[in-house]
């Protein structure tokens, strides 16, 4: 399979509730470097519990760059919070962000991924934290 069609199905996958699917292209073994996660057990408990906290959680697939077997997928997420995220209450609020998530792929599966989000401003819409006023330098 064509690499950069992975994450088109992965994240229409997502949007419609499919997580069987989604997970399908995740590797058991998944390197998730700089998150919370170890294989694939810890990127479904994370991934669980933000559909749970936010059940319309939405991707937008943006743009999709190939190197050889590495993936630059750039994202939109939208997303109405209705539960507890990861310690937030719920602020019934919705917000929309960006995320780049870097893949490298084997077998047409994810072993190795980093992600870059906009937690801040993701927070800041959600109502849990005030950024501070950008200056005009």
């Amino acid at each position: 399979m064509d690499i950069c069609r992975i994450p088109h199905l992965m994240y229409d996958a997502w949007n419609r509730g499919d997580m069987a699917t989604f997970y399908s292209y995740i590797d058991e073994g998944v390197d998730d470097v700089g998150g919370d996660s170890s294989g694939l057990a810890g990127v479904r408990a994370i991934l669980d519990h933000i559909r749970e906290a936010m059940p319309d959680f939405h991707y937008t697939v943006d743009q999709v760059i190939a190197e050889g077997d590495w993936l630059a997928v750039r994202l939109t997420a939208t997303g109405t919070q209705t539960g507890v995220f990861f310690g937030w209450p719920a602020s019934n609020k919705r917000a929309t962000w960006k995320e780049i998530r870097y893949c490298r792929f084997d077998n047409d599966k994810t072993v190795e991924h980093h992600a870059c989000l906009d937690n801040m401003g993701m927070l800041s819409q959600l109502g849990h934290i005030q950024l501070p006023e950008r200056s005009n330098w």
